[in-house]
């Protein structure tokens, strides 16, 4: 039985993560000098904020100002999601909501990507109103693929772990969801780089093929 459904954001709902490591490119360029391509970041992909930064500091051991390169992300991340083309929902996400809506289904997101990006997201695509809650990476002790977050979603949902189902477009993901106990559907993303999402309950290549997994077809 499905209980409720939780949305991971970043190639999930939107196809964030092409604009995400532009935007984090950008701000790393900018404030060190260090130029970067999408294929050495490749691991960021599903990974929190603090993770993410405390292997920065690893592989390039410059003086990090790290709250002045997150805020140039961030501005630079915002400026993308109001002109790029890829900043709207990923096709079938609003059927998909809108059945679940209709069904009496509670919906959550759990994303790696700070409250103020999600919030960004969900006024910008007009999605709010599906969602129940939200949890973040920066609320919990460990991030993706540590089960934290969508344990944290499901607490707040009052939904038993099996009655969860999960969509997914990262290893991290799908790690994560399958620790937490739940059930999960991989999502094929192109502009996710190379995941591997064997580990899911289902893998699907359109957010359409969803409808049928949850039952909400027919």
């Amino acid at each position: 039985m499905v209980e409720a459904v939780i949305f991971d954001m970043d190639g999930v709902i939107i196809d964030s993560e092409p604009l995400q490591m532009q935007a984090l490119i950008e701000a790393i360029k900018a404030s060190s000098g260090v130029e970067l391509t999408p294929q050495a970041l490749g691991w960021t992909t599903g990974r929190g904020n603090a993770e993410v930064w405390q292997r920065l500091r690893e592989l390039y051991p410059i003086a990090w100002e790290q709250e002045k390169v997150r805020a140039y992300q961030l501005e630079a991340l915002f400026k993308l999601m109001d002109t790029s083309p890829l900043a709207v929902p990923i096709a079938g996400i609003l059927p998909l909501v809108r059945a679940l809506k209709a069904k009496g289904i509670p919906m959550a997101v759990a994303s790696s990507s700070s409250l103020s990006i999600i919030d960004k997201v969900l006024d910008k695509l007009a999605l709010r109103e599906y969602f129940t809650l939200i949890a973040t990476g920066d609320e919990v002790p460990a991030s993706k693929p540590a089960p934290d977050i969508f344990l944290l979603a499901a607490q707040r949902l009052g939904c038993k772990l099996e009655g969860c189902w999960v969509i997914e477009d990262s290893y991290n993901g799908v790690t994560a969801a399958k620790a937490a106990g739940m059930h999960c559907i991989g999502f094929y993303n192109p502009h996710s780089g190379e995941q591997d999402i064997s580990a899911a309950d289902c893998r699907i290549t359109h957010i359409d093929e969803a409808m049928g997994i949850l039952g909400l077809e027919g």
